[in-house]
């Protein structure tokens, strides 16, 4: 039996252009391994190291890689319980 400890927590993962950003899938299953709904954004640097494909498929959510341009961050707020900047 694995612990569940993140059951019901919604997390956001940010990913860059670090050479971390490899191990973001393992990240993710961990994450969810542990209960947790993980959404992913990824700048287009991190989009030339890890494909949105796989951190969608790992996720099983539609990964965020642009944003509107006549978006900003303070008409862009939610409320997560962690953010993970890889």
């Amino acid at each position: 039996m694995h612990m569940r400890s993140l059951e019901g927590k919604i997390i956001i993962v940010g990913v860059t252009g670090s050479i971390a950003a490899v191990e973001t899938v393992k990240l993710i299953h961990e994450l969810k391994r542990k209960g947790a709904t993980i959404h992913c954004v990824m700048t287009d640097a991190a989009c030339k190291i890890v494909h949105p494909d796989a951190l969608e498929y790992a996720t099983q959510k539609p990964v965020i890689t642009q944003l509107p341009e006549m978006w900003n961050t303070s008409h862009f707020l939610v409320k997560v319980d962690r953010q993970i900047c890889c």
